[in-house]
């Protein structure tokens, strides 16, 4: 079988060196801060011609390093972790990044989607292209299917004066009230970071629920 180039400014940059870069953003998955400065630093030297050849590596994540070697053993850990360092990698990139983000987010479910999703709604709240975001995943989210809980909760934390947006969350937490009031509390409690007025509408249910 041929082996894949990738191709940068005339240089040929192998598909080993993006799992590397990957796998020097997953090795740093247990300290929050240090992941996302990594994946900051290794987002600005990134290639923005290239940025579709990470999602080659979802499914095909490179090996670990041997920094944590005796990390991330159980059955598809390590997978998920690259899968968040690419997309920690994407939203660094910014907006170049949201066509692939599109496609995942609204594509075949997997765990890729709930995370495109949520890196939708952080750029979002990065006042990137934050009403189109909102819209876009608003207009998907009857066949979003199993990603729609989390959809609607990431939605919920962002700063977006859309009536539309206001009018959805304010639907699903109703639908949720009586069958399911843990995910109602959830969904509330990430408004509550970004719009506690609208928050507060809530005491009487959350007062329920405490009693």
């Amino acid at each position: 079988m041929q082996q894949k180039f990738i191709r940068r400014s005339g240089v040929i940059l192998q598909p080993k060196h993006i799992k590397r870069v990957i796998a020097r953003v997953a090795e740093k998955f247990e300290s929050p801060e240090a992941f996302d400065r990594k994946a900051r630093e290794e987002a600005a030297q990134f290639p923005r011609e290239d940025i579709w050849e990470l999602t080659a590596f979802f499914h095909n994540p490179p090996d670990k390093p041997d920094e944590v070697r005796d990390e991330f053993n159980n059955l598809g850990e390590w997978m998920e972790v690259c899968q968040d360092a690419v997309f920690a990698i994407l939203y660094h990139i910014g907006e170049a990044s949201l066509p692939i983000l599109d496609r995942f987010a609204f594509g075949t479910y997997d765990w890729t989607q709930v995370k495109a999703l949520r890196t939708l709604c952080r750029l979002a709240n990065q006042g990137i292209q934050t009403e189109k975001i909102v819209g876009e995943i608003l207009f998907n989210l009857p066949y979003l299917e199993q990603a729609r809980d989390q959809a609607i909760y990431y939605l919920a934390g962002v700063k977006c004066d859309l009536p539309e947006l206001k009018e959805a969350i304010a639907r699903e937490i109703a639908e949720r009230q009586a069958g399911d009031p843990v995910a109602a509390l959830s969904i509330i409690g990430n408004l509550a970071n970004v719009s506690p007025e609208a928050a507060k509408e809530y005491a009487d249910f959350l007062r329920g629920l405490m009693r």
